[in-house]
């Protein structure tokens, strides 16, 4: 009898597909635990203290040390990243480094700075993870960057 029941059912599956199509929309929609009044007061919040306090340039941060920093609970500042800038917590924090990389490597001051000195004032500690993070934001490689600008 089971034999039975699973052979009608995928036969039914096949002739009938749209009788399955609503299970898979269901099972992909995320609810959110944040009333958008918090998400909105969170992610003001979170907004305010990357650009004043630049905690991105600390290399060992963490989801944990910012939450408490900012005062969110590390499920919610999760979601207010991913909600927000549709990235997870390590892509929100380098794309924050290289845009402060890209600002160092574009000031006139800065041409004395070598890449590797800029790596390190915005929080990475290895090469290999700065030059992926620089190609994936920016679309080029710091140096790239660096000669770029000094042509305009």
């Amino acid at each position: 009898i089971l034999f039975l029941l699973i052979n009608i059912m995928i036969f039914k599956a096949l002739r009938q597909p749209e009788l399955f199509r609503g299970i898979e929309e269901k099972v992909n929609e995320k609810k959110h635990s944040l009333s958008q009044v918090i998400f909105d007061i969170y992610r003001e919040k979170l907004n305010q203290y990357m650009s004043e306090k630049k905690p991105f340039l600390t290399p060992a941060i963490t989801l944990e040390t910012l939450a408490k920093r900012v005062d969110i609970p590390p499920r919610s500042l999760t979601e207010v990243i991913q909600r927000s800038y549709q990235q997870n917590f390590y892509d929100f924090i380098n794309e924050f480094r290289i845009r402060e990389s890209e600002k160092m490597l574009s000031h006139a001051s800065s041409h004395q700075k070598s890449i590797l000195d800029v790596m390190v004032e915005v929080g990475f500690n290895s090469k290999s993870s700065f030059y992926a993070a620089f190609k994936k934001f920016a679309g080029m490689t710091p140096a790239q960057y660096k000669k770029n600008d000094s042509m305009l």
